[in-house]
């Protein structure tokens, strides 16, 4: 990341350093691109470098990589990176410092490289100038959450480092946040989420800058020290790849207010679909064209570019002017730019190319490192001074267009202390000094003379400078580097013609500001610039005099009201609740006195304390934490809104029971009761119905009850009351609804609703009213109740009846197709063994096949045996996995009628993938002969190879005599806890031995887990050795191992270092059935359907077909694409524009190669044996919900929960070009490749 540079000046020599380190120089066409104008060149890669993933560079040319192995080949949760210098003219890097967390951040500051290395910030020094580090400082050892957690990946983590003209560093905070970090001084913070914090450079004064944001790398900072940062997608769900101006105080709303709640939080500039922007520089130098001057980089890894976006003023803020392609991958096979740094005479930028291109895809020696240098017409540069300078020259050299000899000018003008202050505040009150120096000069002052009258003085009367940007800069500088101040001057700057001005003086004020200030900043809250009025808001909410903040509510304009209303949204403040409570209480608009309610409401009590757990790469499917912990004015607020339900006007008494319900005030819930009788206006008393069902009051039942019969009752109350006694469920609830299916003025509509609600109500009272249903003469009425029947007996086994399950079956023939098919689906659930005959029978019919398939899949059975092998012929890779999968849990039965299909060469080659998958079973060895403990890495004391004496003894674990003892594994993936068996101390270990017996000569596959080491012995021979500690998962390891005819011994040796002690060992069965050993001519080729797309054609309206086909690929079943779609897998509307067309045709062919962040499988084992593979979709503390395949989404009790593991496996299957032609699959390549610049569908869970 880019350097701080001082004073002198050196260039780069690393011309012929590929030849000096023994790499060879990729051909001109192997180069990225770059534009006309500027070449590019190899610095450096394997072996000289590997893994790089971040760039700086130092005064005298040297240029540091820090390298990151956690991230690639790992464990990712030790410090195992290091920092490379390549010194000019050195033959080969050398390591600079070694024993980093993941290196993200990089800075050359002062003679000091800082490295963020989460949670760490450290800073180390050469001293003696050996070009390795000699001293090294943690500033910080809690900025962040530890290396790898939670998930063993080091993303979304703390970054980048810039420092600014201020003299602040700004650091980088993805969203896993900073649950803690203390400075020196003993400041301390805490960060929910993305944002930037800043710190001096000595690490004192930390504090939090702005929020809101999900996963930028890179704080960059212009020549004014205004802050972009170029943030990472949420994966599909709206917060897209987007550049952001920071302020002092910002928030962006990410990630539960981005969509709803766009009223409290600063906007976007622009956003730019999928990608994964990372580390970056402002180009604020002199080398290159003006093209390029004051254009912020970052480097693109998703896109596989480097990208320059130029910004303009608007109002306050920004907006982009143009953004360009400066590096493109051109022939370079993963390219993926990380980093960017300049060197200090801003003639070379440099690129850190990671190479990885996704966290599935590490692999070993892997990076490059690029340097990209301007080689167009000479560009007119002006000459640098030096630290010895006299004072007027450096205050000269305060004008040089080179942002960094600017720095150094002015550093060391504050080095120098009072000695330097009369010239600098003489220079900085001349009008004759140019506009850049005076802009400078007022950081010089604050830094020489902060919080000093010998400062304040000069930087008052430059409040007035004829120059917006030096107003600007001294207004900033008072609110950062000064306390008691002359407010009134201050708050002048309101006034300002320029919003910039404005903007700095709001920050200030709010930083230094009192009481005196308020009146001044109220009107500023209702600007139309979104900047102003924020920062306005901001402002009065740091001052925190709500008496005289108040005074806005009673402003003649609407827009100061709403404003200030909002500015107190949040304020946990005495004076701030009651300005609300009297504010509600008043004479006011009643849509205002509401908003005043809902205001009060979100300040009832707070939420718990952060635990510094992430939250996951999509919170926003999810909601925030409620609000469960009271403070000291919670009695205030429920009184004051128990009082509102009183109210004269209905707008504040719906308000008012929202806000009861929202705050769960039980205690109100007889009040809430007799105002829903009581109350006149429809509206209001829809909003009482749904507060009693938000209290879960049960002994309004009977009035919800008679407002759902009454024909004449408003249907808002109607619906209102039906939704209460759905939401507080149970028996008396249930028996409501039973009755109300029978009111023949009841909607359809309503109707469905009804039955729904009975599909979660105890069986005893729904399934004989939903039985009724189902010969409801409205088809969607029908299906609702096929799905409740469903749902409730699925649940509650035990209330099946017959009548009932022959009532679901009779609607396999319902004239709605839809009631025919859920019907189907319904019954493959039920697992009913009397519904075989009739599935079978739907399994024949065009309009019921695949339901039928699935839901006999989902149960295999021997009659069904003809209709898995049919299904197998399917275009869905689904459906003929599941029925490969079926055949083979019948294999007695199915193999049988297989081979004599081989025989008559009436079995498909292109079958044998999915049969050859399916009926490689792998099952648990359960039964082990152990012996033990010995030390953790002894041999085996016994031949591995050879009969083994039952009654030997040997000399265990402290010399004590250990003997064999006989243990069965009681899981169902056959761990065995040698915990239970043994004493679980570490530096220990148990051998274990089993004979497995194979009817022929095979190659078996594998499965292993272990906490901690495993070794696997098979029959004498050493196959596998992991020597590490880990947690346990019962296929960790997967490999093929050569099994003979007859008697196999196994044998392993499982060591514990210390905690959990178990393993497990998996193989597979024998597939040496003779359809499986047909010839494979004609069989699946992914290379011929690979080498057919990257020809470039195909027909992208044919690909468009094959995608939305929903009886064959089913792909819109998983993804998204503007305008619809669902979300189980990655949104796809802008896929073309992300990923080249070999990326594509790699990720449908192979889609357990990459998979996308956010869409990671996770496989949930459940105490009943059953397995779950899927995304998650929703998670509470009582349920996890799993969207699998097929988009249907599983909700698993977190009681049944056995084992939770992340799979590495995609849920989207693999094969999903088997059914397909080549051209076909070249068709639905052009089809992807051809979104691009689409609009992102629709969210259909929102």
């Amino acid at each position: 990341m880019p350097s701080v540079l001082s004073s002198r000046t050196f260039r780069p020599r690393f011309v012929g350093l590929i030849a000096l380190l023994g790499l060879a120089a990729p051909a001109f066409g192997e180069m990225p691109k770059v534009p006309d104008g500027f070449k590019i060149r190899l610095v450096a890669a394997v072996p000289a470098v590997s893994y790089p993933s971040q760039v700086a560079t130092a005064p005298d040319g040297s240029l540091f990589v820090g390298e990151d192995p956690m991230d690639q080949v790992g464990p990712a949760d030790k410090p195992i990176d290091r920092i490379l210098v390549f010194k000019p003219g050195a033959a080969e890097p050398v390591v600079f410092a070694e024993g980093f967390n993941a290196i993200f951040g990089m800075l050359w500051h002062q003679g000091s490289l800082y490295v963020m290395n989460m949670p760490n910030l450290t800073v180390l020094r050469d001293k003696d100038g050996d070009g390795k580090a000699d001293e090294r400082t943690e500033l910080f050892t809690d900025m962040g959450v530890p290396a790898g957690f939670p998930n063993m990946l080091n993303d979304h983590i703390v970054s980048g480092i810039q420092v600014g003209m201020d003299g602040w560093l700004y650091i980088s905070v993805g969203d896993k946040g900073v649950p803690k970090a203390t400075g020196p001084d003993g400041r301390t913070i805490q960060l929910k989420g993305g944002g930037i914090v800043r710190c001096r450079p000595d690490g004192r004064e930390l504090e939090v800058y702005s929020s809101g944001t999900r996963n930028h790398l890179e704080p960059n900072l212009s020549a004014r020290d205004d802050l972009f940062t170029y943030d990472n997608t949420d994966d599909g769900l709206g917060w897209w790849t987007r550049v952001v101006h920071h302020v002092d105080g910002g928030y962006f709303g990410y990630p539960f207010d981005y969509h709803d709640r766009t009223d409290k939080l600063l906007p976007f500039m622009a956003d730019y679909g999928g990608g994964s922007p990372c580390g970056g520089v402002v180009y604020e130098e002199d080398a290159w064209p003006e093209e390029y001057r004051g254009r912020a980089f970052w480097s693109e890894w998703g896109k596989r570019s480097v990208r320059a976006f130029r910004f303009k003023p608007k109002g306050a803020s920004f907006e982009i002017a143009d953004v360009v392609d400066f590096v493109q991958p051109g022939d370079v096979e993963n390219f993926r730019p990380l980093d960017l740094a300049l060197s200090h005479d801003g003639e070379t930028m440099y690129v850190a190319d990671w190479s990885m291109g996704g966290w599935g895809e590490k692999k070993e020696n892997l990076g490059r490192i690029y340097a990209v240098t301007c080689v167009g017409p000479p560009v007119a540069r002006k000459p640098r001074g030096a630290d010895s300078d006299p004072t007027p020259a450096l205050i000269a050299s305060l004008d040089h267009p080179a942002r960094a000899e600017r720095l150094r000018a002015q550093r060391e003008l504050i080095s120098r202390g009072e000695a330097a202050l009369a010239d600098a505040t003489k220079a900085l009150a001349d009008a004759a000094t140019p506009e850049l120096a005076r802009r400078h000069l007022v950081w010089t002052v604050a830094g020489i003379a902060s919080r000093s009258p010998q400062g304040a003085a000069p930087l008052t009367a430059t409040l007035k400078d004829p120059s917006a940007d030096v107003r600007a800069q001294a207004a900033r500088a008072i609110g950062l580097e000064f306390g008691p101040f002359d407010l009134d001057a201050l708050a002048a700057l309101l006034a300002d013609p320029e919003s910039a001005v404005k903007l700095q003086a709001l920050i200030s004020l709010g930083r230094i500001g009192g009481p005196s200030v308020v009146e001044s900043i109220i009107p500023i809250v209702a600007d139309p610039d979104v900047y102003l009025a924020f920062s306005a808001r901001k402002a009065l909410g740091r001052i925190g005099a709500w008496d005289e903040a108040a005074a806005g509510l009673k402003a003649a304009d609407p827009k100061v009201r709403e404003g200030v209303l909002l500015a107190m949204e949040g304020a946990y403040s005495k004076g701030a609740v009651k300005a609300l409570a009297e504010f509600a209480a008043g004479a006011g608009e009643p849509a205002e006195r509401a908003v005043a309610v809902a205001k009060l409401a979100a300040v009832a009590r707070q939420a718990p304390p952060w635990d510094g757990k992430w939250w996951g790469t999509q919170p926003a499917k999810g909601k925030a934490p409620a609000k469960t912990v009271d403070w000291d004015q919670t009695p205030a607020v429920l009184e004051a809104l128990r009082a509102r339900l009183d109210d004269a006007e209905a707008p504040v008494r719906i308000a008012a029971a929202g806000a009861i319900a929202e705050v769960d005030d039980r205690a109100s819930a007889a009040v809430v009761r007799a105002k829903f009788a009581a109350e006149t206006d429809p509206d209001a008393r829809a909003a009482f119905a749904s507060a009693i069902g938000g209290l879960h009051d049960r002994d309004a039942m009977p009035e919800l009850a008679a407002a759902i019969r009454d024909p004449d009752g408003p249907d808002v109350v109607r619906d209102a009351a039906l939704k209460a006694v759905e939401a507080m469920g149970g028996r008396e609830a249930a028996d409501v609804l039973v009755s109300v299916l029978d009111d023949p003025s009841l909607h359809d509509d309503r109707r469905r609703g009804v039955v729904a609600a009975l599909g979660r109500a105890p069986a005893a009272a729904a399934v004989p009213a939903l039985v009724k249903t189902l010969d409801n003469p409205a088809a969607p009425v029908r299906e609702a109740a096929v799905v409740a029947l469903a749902s409730v007996m699925g649940r509650e086994k035990a209330e099946r009846p017959e009548s009932a399950l022959a009532a679901l079956r009779a609607k396999i023939d319902d004239p709605a197709a839809e009631v025919r098919k859920k019907a189907v689906e319904a019954l493959g659930k039920l697992e009913d063994a009397a519904s075989v005959p009739a599935l079978i029978a739907a399994a024949g019919r065009d309009d019921l096949r695949i339901e039928a398939v699935e839901a006999l899949a989902a149960s295999p059975v021997a009659e069904a045996i003809p209709v898995y092998l049919s299904a197998l012929g399917e275009k869905s890779p689904t459906l003929r996995k599941r029925a490969a999968s079926a055949l083979a849990a019948l294999k007695d039965v199915s193999a049988p009628k297989l081979d004599q299909l081989a025989g008559r060469h009436e079995l498909p080659a292109a079958v044998l993938p999915d049969l050859r998958e399916a009926f490689a079973i792998i099952g648990p060895i359960r039964s082990w002969r152990l012996v033990g403990p010995f030390v953790k890495d002894a041999s085996p004391p016994f031949p591995l190879d050879g009969p083994i004496d039952a009654e030997a003894e040997y000399p265990g674990l402290g010399d004590e005599k250990v003997t064999w003892r006989e243990a069965d594994a009681r899981d169902r993936r056959g761990r065995l806890n040698l915990a239970r068996l043994y004493d679980p101390g570490d530096k220990r270990c148990v051998f274990g031995v089993a004979d497995l017996e194979s009817p022929t000569d095979r190659v078996a596959s594998f499965a292993v887990g272990s906490d901690d080491t495993l070794t696997v012995w098979v029959n004498g021979e050493q196959v596998f050795d992991f020597a590490d500690s880990r947690g346990y998962s019962p296929d960790s390891d997967r490999f093929d191992v050569p099994l003979r005819k007859g008697m196999n011994r196994i044998a392993i040796r499982c060591g514990n270092n210390g905690g959990l002690w178990e393993y497990s060992v998996a193989v597979s069965g024998p597939t040496d059935y003779a359809f499986l050993k047909e010839p494979a001519a004609g069989s699946f080729d992914p290379e011929a359907y690979r080498a057919e797309a990257m020809k470039g054609g195909g027909d992208p309206k044919k690909g468009k077909v094959l995608f939305h086909d929903l009886k064959g690929l089913a792909c819109v079943k998983c993804h998204a694409v503007a305008p619809g779609g669902a979300t189980v897998g990655p949104e796809l509307s802008s896929v073309g524009a992300k990923y080249p067309r070999d990326e594509l045709v790699t990720a449908v062919l192979f889609p357990s190669a990459k998979i996308s962040s956010g869409y990671e499988p996770v496989i949930l084992a459940t105490d009943d044996g059953r397995v779950f593979s899927g995304v998650i979709k929703g998670e509470t503390p009582e349920a996890v919900e799993l969207q699998d395949a097929d988009a249907k989404v599983v909700r698993i009790p977190v009681e049944e929960i056995e084992e939770r593991r992340r799979g590495d496996v995609s849920i989207m299957p693999p094969g999903l070009a088997e059914g397909l032609k080549p051209s076909d699959f070249a068709d639905l390549i052009a089809y992807l490749e051809g979104l691009k610049d689409v609009k992102p569908a629709a969210d259909p869970g929102r």
